[in-house]
């Protein structure tokens, strides 16, 4: 996890046992929407279970030389059965927002999401990834 003025950017790799970096995924996320969604993660995660005692490691960065695409993403779903966990990650247009308060279209038509990635993991790794959102401005 890296953090910028306005924005922490999250790396997720799919990496083999031997170390080799298979795949990867990097993302950015507004300060403000961390901050605005911080409540609603922290209630969630008082609903799934004790909470991790340990920290995940954020350390992580895709190996240097190759491309390294980041996305924007100012909205994200989660879920989880048993111990399996999701998180979607989405982007909305700001502009789309904005439209949609003006026109006065209200909950009669869906504001659209693109949706960027979709992330599976333990229920312990979703919860670690939640609070270190979470904490942010400790790192």
């Amino acid at each position: 996890m890296e953090s910028s003025d306005t924005h922490v950017v999250l790396h997720f790799g799919y990496i083999a046992r031997n170390g080799d970096v298979l795949g990867y995924y990097s993302t950015a996320l507004p300060k403000s929407f961390l901050d605005a969604n911080r409540e609603d993660w922290l209630e969630y995660m008082g609903k799934v279970g004790n909470v991790p005692d340990r920290a995940m490691d954020v350390s992580w960065r895709p190996p240097v030389g190759q491309s390294r695409q980041i996305e924007m993403t100012n909205a994200i779903r989660m879920g989880r059965v048993g111990a399996d966990a999701e998180l979607r990650f989405y982007v909305t247009s700001i502009v789309s927002m904005i439209e949609k308060q003006r026109t006065g279209t209200g909950t009669s038509k869906p504001l659209q999401s693109q949706p960027l990635a979709l992330l599976q993991s333990s229920l312990e790794q979703q919860q670690l990834l939640l609070l270190a959102l979470v904490k942010y401005k400790d790192l």
